[in-house]
């Protein structure tokens, strides 16, 4: 259990793989003064993560949620990081972030730019005549064992038989058909997976996912709900002032999508970037995460 933080700030950290990189991260925000949140995806083992992460201001969820590309898990997961957030500590702002990201800015740009006034989070609303506003609009699977058979997953001789895990669904999956049988009957909106709320935000997403079943399930039967549910939330259900841009900065437009900082060439990338994280690192970016922390830790910090 972390000790209570001076921070106002905490990190919500969703983490599946690479715990080298995940504890240099923490070990980061720690310096910063912020205490992390870490949920890591059931399917991969935790203990490597643990040894990686002996921070005293880590606190590893202990009720893990299996993640699936794409898949309301995933929202389940971060709900549940606030949660445990919210309970262990009395923070004003809550950072949602990846295991494969890191700061790019020093601690006072850092904490000057997030702990404002404001909530960070990429918002664009969807009309229904936008081809991405199918994934509200129509019923998809990727947590279920079903979608697993659509998906043709498994060599196809012996891994798509059906059990009587996968007939046990198929009510639930009946009445999404019926309820996506009509129209959406809120805004629907897409943005980054990540941000940075105030309290009053987090609360209020956790009052809609617990008071408004009807909204939850049409998302539970989303494509890709991690970039539209908080989103969705703040356009129907809340009023606060909010930046309409994600606080982690990732590259789209280069190959591999996301783009990896790999190489102390890439760091002339990340001087486009105006925010204060950036991802994706993985275990090929070493050569630029050190040299991220010789400049972090100057006098003068990144700025």
């Amino acid at each position: 259990m972390p000790m209570a933080s001076s921070s106002r700030m905490c990190a919500l950290v969703l983490a599946h793989h690479s715990p080298e990189l995940v504890g240099r991260l923490l070990s980061r925000l720690e310096q910063f003064g912020i205490a992390s949140f870490v949920h890591v995806d059931r399917k991969a083992d935790i203990v490597p993560f643990e040894a990686n992460c002996q921070s005293s201001t880590t606190s590893f969820l202990a009720d893990r949620v299996k993640l699936h590309w794409g898949g309301f898990s995933i929202v389940q997961a971060t709900l549940n990081l606030i949660e445990a957030a919210l309970c262990q500590g009395d923070y004003s702002h809550f950072l949602l972030i990846s295991g494969d990201t890191y700061p790019v800015r020093g601690h006072a740009k850092f904490c000057e730019y997030l702990l404002s006034g404001v909530n960070h989070i990429e918002i664009r609303e969807v009309a229904p005549r936008d081809a991405v506003y199918q994934r509200i609009a129509h019923v998809y699977l990727p947590d279920t064992d079903i979608g697993a058979l659509i998906q043709r997953s498994g060599d196809p001789t012996v891994s798509r038989y059906i059990t009587a895990e996968v007939i046990s669904q198929f009510p639930d999956i009946q009445s999404a058909f019926a309820l996506k049988s009509q129209s959406f009957p809120w805004r629907f909106a897409k943005g980054s997976q990540f941000w940075c709320l105030t309290r009053s935000a987090v609360e209020q997403c956790l009052k809609v996912a617990r008071e408004e079943p009807e909204f939850v399930s049409w998302f539970r039967y989303s494509s890709a709900p991690d970039e539209s549910f908080f989103h969705s939330v703040f356009l129907n259900f809340l009023d606060e002032p909010k930046t309409i841009v994600s606080p982690v900065f990732t590259i789209w437009d280069r190959t591999p999508r996301p783009f990896v900082f790999s190489t102390t060439q890439d760091l002339e990338l990340l001087d486009r970037c105006r925010s204060v994280l950036a991802r994706k690192f993985t275990g090929q970016s070493i050569s630029v995460l050190e040299h991220l922390d010789a400049t972090l830790d100057s006098p003068r910090g990144l700025e």
